[in-house]
């Protein structure tokens, strides 16, 4: 039986069947709207049901909620008093769960290279410029999420513990801006650190940032939004192209895997729980490579 020959025009009694097979399952009146309102969509553009309309509808209806109306009109067509060969022809229409697949975008890295030219060309001698310059090398750097910077705090920093010799210093991650609440530590370049204590120095000549530390509020002094907002900003005045703030964790860790470090050892550097999220950096590494080709 050809299904497109079959006519099933999508009229009121239809529509009849379709309001009484939701009534029957106690939807709440929000979901029943909007299967209603597909079924308008659907009914008023298509006018028919059979596999060529169907296709189509989900072409430029690809979500969820139209593929549920879809297979609610079928299942209540299949219970109303239809003639038997309109019911058989139904039964066959196919409704996939997904329709156009987008291919998965590979994530925005922001390369060491890029790091540096930003930084170098954010512009700006006060105290919110240097803020500015070293929050975005803070993150990078520590492979840090957004969460875990904005909420760095001066006791965190642990700067009694400062070692000029070392290469890298230690700065610790509380469990409560943690993801999975996991305590745990980042390690950043002894410069860089050494340039947070004297930003602190210089900001707490301000009597009330130095009371908001004394307290462990942070010590950038802004929420996620006004950093990813400082974030997007400069990339795309400076790069020409806007990078998010993950954009600077990715960096990192693609950083790392091209460096040679093992992939255990970057899970453990970017605190992730299950080494198939450290996976991507291979990927990701590989791209950039190819990139530096071109």
């Amino acid at each position: 039986m050809d299904t497109n020959k079959i006519k099933i025009f999508l009229n009121s009694e239809v529509e009849k069947a379709l309001r009484s097979y939701l009534d029957a399952k106690a939807l709440d009146h929000k979901s029943k709207d909007l299967y209603l309102e597909f079924f308008h969509k659907f009914a008023n553009v298509q006018g028919e049901l059979n596999q060529e309309n169907l296709d189509t509808f989900l072409k430029y209806n690809n979500n969820p909620p139209a593929r549920a109306m879809l297979n609610h009109l079928i299942r209540a067509i299949g219970r109303w008093d239809f003639p038997q060969e309109i019911m058989g022809s139904v039964s066959k229409l196919d409704i996939p769960r997904r329709t156009g697949k987008k291919e998965k975008k590979i994530p925005l890295i922001l390369n060491y290279k890029e790091l540096t030219y930003l930084t170098e060309h954010m512009k700006g001698d006060s105290i919110t410029d240097e803020r500015n310059r070293l929050s975005i090398l803070t993150q990078w750097w520590g492979g840090l999420r957004i969460t875990e910077l904005v909420n760095i705090s001066l006791e965190d920093l642990g700067i009694k513990n400062y070692d000029s010799s070392k290469e890298f210093q230690k700065i610790r991650i509380r469990s409560e801006s943690a993801k999975f609440r996991k305590e745990g530590n980042c390690w950043i370049p002894s410069d860089v650190y050494f340039r947070i204590t004297t930003y602190i120095k210089r900001r707490c000549q301000i009597i009330s940032f130095a009371q908001k530390l004394d307290v462990g509020e942070s010590i950038w002094g802004f929420s996620n939004s006004a950093y990813d907002k400082l974030v997007r900003g400069k990339t795309k005045a400076i790069l020409g192209r806007s990078y998010n703030t993950h954009s600077l964790r990715h960096g990192r860790g693609t950083d790392l895997m091209k460096k040679g470090v093992p992939i255990e050892k970057i899970k453990e550097i970017l605190r992730h729980k299950d080494i198939s999220s450290t996976q991507i950096y291979v990927h990701l590494a590989d791209s950039d490579i190819e990139n530096d080709l071109k």
